[in-house]
């Protein structure tokens, strides 16, 4: 499929449908849990990122990588002014930070084609995949031109970036998930 007809696919279709490399991907709904984070995560970054003339965008918001290449993360966030492509609707083309909230089914794409395809972008700074089965995220960072991993695991942890002033703790995030009794995860304990 060309990415003209893509586009047309995608502004008919009443679901999001990302774009690789001339193949459609269908983006499915999502479990209540994963609903709760992203809320939870959208009203977090807002506070943090507009203290650096950032803004962020729903998961709504397509995000052109290149030519052939369109996703819709679950946030992307610029600091500075956004540019857009004249395409219906518009695709952001220079975000700062992507974040995709993850779930078993989406994990591998998350980790590997679109950690690849969002480093690639010359903007961006930070890639965050959130996982909506328990309390971790995983941070990339480019810092001097080089890209570093953390990963934050635990309720009592925090993540930070360099793109706002202090922590993100992942109480924040998480305080409403929605996990199997057995399953929810705990802070832990004083030594």
């Amino acid at each position: 499929m060309s990415t003209d007809h893509y586009l047309a696919y995608d502004l008919a279709s009443e679901v999001k449908n990302e774009f690789w490399d001339g193949t459609i991907v269908t983006l499915n709904g999502a479990p209540p849990t994963h609903n709760l984070i992203c809320a939870a995560i959208g009203g977090e970054l807002r506070q943090r990122i507009k203290v650096r003339d950032g803004r962020v965008y729903a998961p709504r918001q397509r995000v052109r990588i290149h030519e052939e290449c369109y996703v819709y993360p679950d946030f992307a966030a610029t600091c500075g002014k956004a540019e857009f492509t004249d395409e219906n609707p518009a695709s952001l083309i220079n975000p700062t930070m992507v974040v995709e909230v993850s779930s078993p089914s989406t994990e591998r794409r998350d980790r590997c084609e679109k950690l690849e395809a969002y480093t690639s972008l010359p903007s961006l700074q930070v890639y965050w995949i959130v996982e909506t089965d328990r309390a971790m995220v995983t941070c990339y960072e480019r810092q001097s031109g080089i890209w570093t991993l953390r990963v934050v695991s635990g309720v009592d942890e925090a993540a930070t970036s360099s793109l706002f002033d202090g922590t993100l703790p992942l109480t924040e995030i998480y305080d409403q998930a929605e996990w199997p009794a057995d399953e929810l995860p705990t802070p832990k304990e004083d030594a």
